[in-house]
């Protein structure tokens, strides 16, 4: 009696020279699909801070038609996210994020000297790049920068926020409000304050203007 032929079903490895062209092919599907991800996750942040920056811009105009057309007074070029009072002069003047948190939030607690964190002033970018973005200290830097001054061709420097806590100005003084940048990312390319070193939506900055409406501008 004749032994059996081997089965032609019977299972046999991987040879190396198959494993190593899975293990590239993996390699050059994740150099591919592992970069996406990363410019995907950007262009998310970049759309969340740029809808902040509309409710931001939306907030600041309903202060200046209930206060007749003025800015609010506010003495630095930094906005942090933090809500609060500087009770350190006599003027008691509001951090930006003071001034509009009761647009943005109305059931808010009143501003006062104490720390009130206002989510819309926080960029998720600004988030992931600094470090412990959730304590008091960190939301308490520059997350923003504020058009404290606006330079026009002919030399002049106006003060659209006050100076020296004087009274903001008209937003009907504002040359080409709608040209003219409000607020903007900011990062150490711009001011050494910040806690970022380059700019967090990668080559380009959100800005918004006086008249309400937000740009992506690309960095120079």
């Amino acid at each position: 009696m004749n032994a059996p032929f081997p089965s032609s079903s019977r299972s046999r490895g991987f040879t190396l020279v198959e494993l190593l062209t899975v293990i590239a092919i993996i390699g050059v599907l994740a150099a591919i699909i592992i970069p996406v991800v990363g410019k995907v996750r950007q262009s998310a942040d970049r759309a969340a801070c740029s809808a902040n920056l509309r409710r931001i811009g939306v907030a600041f105009l309903q202060c200046v038609q209930d206060n007749r057309g003025a800015l609010p007074n506010v003495q630095f070029g930094m906005i942090s996210a933090n809500a609060t009072i500087d009770s350190s002069n006599s003027a008691n003047i509001k951090s930006f994020a003071g001034w509009l948190l009761p647009y943005l939030h109305p059931s808010a607690p009143p501003v006062t000297g104490a720390w009130q964190t206002v989510p819309d002033f926080v960029c998720p970018a600004w988030a992931k790049t600094v470090p412990n973005p959730k304590t008091n200290t960190a939301l308490n830097s520059m997350v923003f920068q504020l058009a404290n001054t606006v330079a026009l061709p002919d030399g002049t420097t106006l003060y659209p926020f006050g100076r020296w806590y004087g009274p903001g100005m008209r937003l009907g003084e504002i040359p080409r409000p709608s040209a003219t940048w409000m607020v903007r990312d900011v990062d150490q390319l711009l001011d050494s304050r910040s806690l970022v070193p380059t700019p967090v939506h990668g080559s380009s900055r959100n800005l918004l203007y006086f008249d309400g409406h937000v740009e992506n501008q690309q960095v120079p």
